[in-house]
């Protein structure tokens, strides 16, 4: 009876030491598999980091370099996916990211023509730019209401932002101060792009057609109004004389000399307000527009306003 018992505690502690064997084994191949899914989820997740376009037109290619060739043409704010290659080309010793398209194409573009970790927003009122993020570094010059902007980062209450480049390949860059002075909401955005569009339209009815779009499409949007006192100020300029021009802006600043400058600000107008034209000065680009200034007459007071914000815009 002495050795079955001995016998059954042996097959007992037998039993035990495989099971706890068996235990520690599949432990270990667990842990072995999770950390290989955390790597490849590591990987997954920077290959899938999204980044924006910050130049309009420039070229996907299968090759980095000049002499590769054309894959897509990328259009600025267009969204992109990294894909972790990165080369220099040694002609020019211009750095180049692989990319992922949208649509799934593959290709090769400039470095410095994309932003990461950024977003598409609109200017959502006239707002000067700032070298720096100080308000010592404020500039001469600004980006008007509608820009639509990637924006790069913040520092305190600014917001470095990068405007589409212009037909001469210039583009606004720098600082924008105060939460007001941008919107990110998406409705926004896109009544933005069709505003801006509107506005570059060079046939006025075509324009009308566009800017009573961006009204009807968005009338939730900052830029409804926008776009309905430009269709206003078309309307109204057929009734107006030759020396009269009507306010198309909100809050446009007349200042007391044909130039931006924070100083010298003399008062405010408001849209739809009439003035007397007394004088057209020299043609003028703010904010990628350009423009005449006009000295006008209007409340009692005079000073000089930039044609785009009248309904003398060009």
């Amino acid at each position: 009876m002495k050795n079955l018992c001995l016998l059954l505690l042996g097959l007992l502690l037998m039993v035990s030491f495989t099971a706890c064997a068996s235990d520690k084994k599949t432990g270990d191949a667990d842990e072995t598999e999770l950390e290989d899914e955390s790597e490849d989820s590591d990987g997954d997740a920077d290959a899938g980091s999204l980044t924006l376009s910050t130049w309009e037109g420039h070229s996907a290619k299968d090759s980095p370099g000049n002499d590769g060739k054309w894959v897509a043409s990328i259009a600025f704010g267009e969204e992109l996916t990294l894909l972790n290659e990165t080369e220099t080309d040694a002609k020019t010793n211009k750095s180049y990211e692989k990319v992922r398209l949208l649509d799934g194409k593959e290709g090769w573009v400039r470095a410095d023509f994309v932003a990461k970790d950024a977003s598409l927003q609109a200017v959502a009122q006239d707002a000067q730019i700032y070298k720096r993020p100080g308000i010592s570094n404020i500039s001469d010059d600004m980006v008007l209401t509608g820009t639509v902007v990637i924006v790069k980062g913040h520092k305190d209450d600014f917001a470095e932002f990068i405007a589409r480049n212009d037909a001469k390949n210039k583009r606004k860059e720098g600082w924008l101060l105060g939460e007001k002075a941008l919107t990110s909401d998406e409705t926004d955005v896109s009544a933005a792009l069709l505003y801006s569009k509107a506005m570059n339209e060079k046939v006025p009815t075509k324009r009308q057609e566009k800017l009573k779009q961006v009204v009807t499409n968005y009338p939730n949007s900052v830029f409804a109004k926008t776009a309905q006192n430009a269709i206003d100020a078309a309307a109204a300029s057929e009734d107006l004389s030759e020396d009269q021009l009507m306010i198309t802006g909100d809050n446009v600043n007349v200042r007391s000399g044909p130039t931006v400058k924070e100083e010298n600000k003399v008062f405010q107008l408001a849209a739809g307000d009439i003035c007397s034209i007394l004088e057209r000065g020299e043609m003028d680009e703010i904010g990628g527009k350009l423009d005449y200034w006009y000295k006008i007459s209007a409340k009692g007071q005079s000073g000089w306003v930039f044609g785009t914000f009248t309904s003398k815009a060009q």
